[in-house]
């Protein structure tokens, strides 16, 4: 049976934008019944379609077909295997003051979208890693869910340029230079993947829980 993980293009995930956008209010429902395992929309600040709920892995509150279901529900821990689906992971949501005016620091939305504006930094590494998302339980474990705009050609650079090539040489060098982190990059079925083997208390290399419940329907060629 095929199953997937969601982001909701106009941030209205189950009309949370109180019908702009998308005016489905049982859209939760509508996921959950497709094979939907995860959805992986936030955070969208500033769009209205923010909930009040940050940086977290949980389960939605039920009843789904209710709008926006996603404002609330028990996060994820170790020991409880989740048994509303779709998960809801969240990606870091903060402020950022590294840019100054006048000397000052000028706040500015951590939402974790990589653009040509706002390119990956070991300085947003450090807040991505400060917002700290994680299983209940497993603090070794922190899950860091970024998001770009479908390959918006204005945002190349953030994603196909010097910056994130930059970045992601700094991100390596790093690690194997001692730092008190070990990057695993994962695509959307294999961080839920990871998380479910969170909650059900495994220990040891993350990287090693990637296919734990979720298979690829296909296996790919040459493997």
């Amino acid at each position: 049976e095929p199953r997937y993980a969601f982001v909701h293009g106009n941030w209205a995930l189950a009309n949370s934008a109180g019908g702009l956008y998308c005016g489905v209010d049982e859209e939760m429902r509508v996921l959950a019944e497709t094979g939907c395992f995860a959805d992986m929309t936030l955070p969208c600040a500033p769009s209205v379609g923010q909930v009040p709920k940050i940086k977290s892995l949980y389960e939605c509150a039920p009843p789904l077909e209710r709008r926006a279901p996603h404002r609330r529900g028990r996060n994820l821990r170790v020991g409880r295997a989740p048994t509303i689906f779709p998960l809801m992971v969240q990606g870091p949501l903060g402020l950022n003051f590294a840019q100054k005016a006048a000397g000052l620091p000028v706040p500015k939305i951590e939402n974790a979208a990589l653009t040509t504006a706002y390119p990956p930094t070991l300085e947003r590494l450090r807040l991505w890693r400060q917002a700290a998302i994680t299983v209940e339980g497993k603090p070794d474990w922190v899950f860091i869910k970024l998001h770009c705009h479908g390959m918006d050609t204005t945002d190349r650079e953030a994603m196909l340029g010097g910056s994130i090539q930059n970045f992601l040489r700094e991100l390596i060098e790093g690690a194997r230079a001692g730092g008190d982190y070990v990057p695993h990059f994962v695509t959307a079925r294999e961080m839920v993947n990871i998380i479910l083997a969170a909650c059900d208390g495994r220990e040891g290399n993350p990287g090693e829980f990637r296919d734990y419940r979720f298979r690829l329907i296909r296996t790919p060629r040459g493997v």
